[in-house]
């Protein structure tokens, strides 16, 4: 993506549909949000772009293949360029894991045991059937075990 794909009307549009306060707050995206609440922004020749990539790109010229655009303050309607940076996949995941911004635990949308289920499963006595709790609880015979040993939910 670079920034010779938009026209001064589609940039003026972009920039309209942005709430821009001083230069360090966030820049919030005021429309159409994804599912996973990232802003959405097309135009013809590109429906469906994820807006902080637009205003990294309107401000710097273009996006280098393979590369992601990163936020520094993890907002994801965010299209402030000052909070935008490149990474490779792997740095933004490296970030994401090491600021703990994804899902994981009871706030997991799959998960089946709540904090409160963990820290009964673990107050048991070790002898305590496994299968009995893997049915008492909806889950696998692996997923009890997992628990008990701390591979999975380490902190509840």
């Amino acid at each position: 993506m670079n920034s010779s794909e938009f026209t001064p009307s589609d940039v003026k549009r972009f920039w309209s549909k942005v709430s821009i306060t001083d230069l360090f707050s966030c820049w919030n995206w005021q429309r159409c949000l994804s599912d996973n609440g990232y802003g959405k922004f097309g135009i013809p020749s590109r429906p469906g772009m994820f807006v902080h990539r637009v205003a990294y790109c309107l401000e710097h010229g273009s996006v280098p293949p393979g590369m992601e655009v990163c936020h520094s303050c993890d907002n994801r309607k965010c299209c402030n360029p000052a909070h935008l940076f490149l990474g490779t996949h792997a740095e933004n995941m490296k970030d994401l894991y090491e600021k703990r911004r994804y899902t994981h635990g009871a706030t997991h949308p799959n998960a089946r045991l709540s904090a409160a289920d963990v820290q009964y499963i673990r107050s048991l006595p070790p002898k305590t059937s496994r299968v009995e709790l893997a049915k008492q609880f909806g889950v696998s015979h692996s997923v009890i075990c997992e628990v008990i040993s701390g591979k999975a939910r380490r902190h509840g």
